[in-house]
């Protein structure tokens, strides 16, 4: 499937297997976004050109209905293999704030956020997704793996009831991430 600029309407489980092995350019980061966001139920719109005061290009963008909310999601891919600083958050808190549409959740994926640029992002609420030495390790699949659990982690933490803090903890025990069990084990329900 052609993924270029357009709306992706086709709900697909999100396959890490598919990214192994390629190298990440910044189109094959925005189709992994894309492809997660997909796999929680959000359509996504890829390179979404917003006119405002000035045209404002949006990395990616996912849209949720849940009951008679429309969700929105801005995701900044931009900086995904280069440390940043305070000024590059301040831009996209500027590209943002320039935006009609405010989204419900920003999206910061870097290779790391230093220096004062963390506290910043924070502040204005982005979730900031690390990639740390995976950004320049020359395989997708490793970056679609970090991009994947932290998006699962925060979906999962948001809209699950807490797991027994016990439970919790013998899964730690066994190095068993429980967002992941739990998620295995309700797909596994279900089917």
């Amino acid at each position: 499937m052609e993924r270029v600029g357009g709306e992706i309407g086709m709900k697909e489980k999100f396959k890490i297997e598919k990214y192994e092995g390629k190298k990440p350019p910044s189109k094959i980061l925005k189709l992994i976004v894309a492809d997660v966001l997909e796999s929680f139920g959000f359509k996504v719109k890829m390179d979404k050109k917003v006119k405002t005061i000035e045209t404002v290009e949006v990395d990616v963008w996912g849209s949720k209905v849940v009951g008679d909310t429309r969700i929105h999601i801005y995701v900044s891919c931009r900086n995904w293999n280069k440390k940043v600083g305070g000024d590059d958050v301040f831009t996209e808190i500027g590209r943002i704030r320039s935006l009609m549409q405010q989204p419900h959740l920003k999206i910061f994926i870097c290779e790391e956020a230093t220096g004062g640029a963390r506290e910043i992002a924070l502040a204005e609420g982005f979730v900031i997704v690390e990639l740390k030495d995976k950004a320049n390790c020359g395989d997708a699949g490793k970056v679609a793996e970090i991009i994947y659990e932290r998006l699962n982690e925060l979906f999962l933490g948001i809209a699950l009831r807490e797991v027994h803090e016990g439970v919790k903890k013998k899964l730690e025990e066994f190095g068993i991430n429980w967002s992941i069990a739990i998620r295995r084990m309700i797909e596994s329900k279900i089917q």
